[in-house]
């Protein structure tokens, strides 16, 4: 009986190596698996012999008799079938770290938007909790002038307030537009004005926006 051998370093271990092999043992013939995976076979043949040096093991026979994968060779492929697929899912856990969002959000709203039913308040929150259930969203309501310097100071990352200037600190992106109507009764001094003028022109728009630092 021949004496265990010690392990191989996993450093020593190419996963592009794993990757070959996994190739070959699947095709079950290394010209279709050199170009299955778009190489030449002697380079692939070279590859596999460096994996089986660095695991120990012999894992392909060939000869006249043809090619196979050995009792080792069939084990190892499982293995590595099972590593691979491992990775995989490492590496699409750390691409869900990088996009998932934590922290708060600190956001101030100008106080009339909030009832406004255009501005959809309860449904953007709604949507942003689903979406960013890791971020916790502070609300603010304040008037416009606090909105803006709290957004340049750094005390909200947004506001939403009306369109009534721009500041070139800010960035603006408009949400949603509104019309206001002026009235008067009767008997009031405008109302020769208003007579006088169809309901449009006495009509002005305002626009509700979000500011960016």
């Amino acid at each position: 009986m021949n004496p265990p051998q010690a392990l191989p370093d996993p450093g020593r271990i190419n996963f592009r190596l794993l990757h070959y092999f996994r190739v070959v043992a699947e095709e079950m013939n290394f010209t279709q698996a050199a170009r299955r995976l778009n190489m030449s076979q002697p380079p692939l043949s070279k590859h596999i012999k460096d994996l089986e040096q660095r695991l120990g093991l012999t894992l392909c026979q060939r000869g006249r008799e043809g090619f196979a994968v050995t009792d080792e060779g069939l084990l190892i492929y499982q293995e590595t079938v099972n590593l691979l697929a491992a990775t995989e899912a490492f590496r699409r856990g750390v691409d869900e770290v990088h996009q998932r969002m934590g922290g708060q959000l600190h956001v101030a709203i100008f106080d009339h938007t909030v009832s406004n039913p255009q501005a959809q308040i309860g449904r953007a929150i709604a949507l942003f909790s689903e979406r960013a259930p890791e971020v916790s969203l502070q609300m603010y309501v304040e008037p416009i002038n606090t909105i803006e310097r709290g957004v340049i100071d750094g005390q909200f990352q947004v506001g939403v307030i009306p369109m009534h200037r721009s500041a070139e600190s800010l960035s603006y992106h408009s949400l949603f537009s509104e019309r206001m109507f002026l009235y008067c009764g009767a008997q009031h001094e405008l109302d020769e004005a208003c007579a006088a003028s169809s309901a449009s022109s006495l009509a002005c728009a305002t626009a509700t926006c979000i500011l960016l630092p």
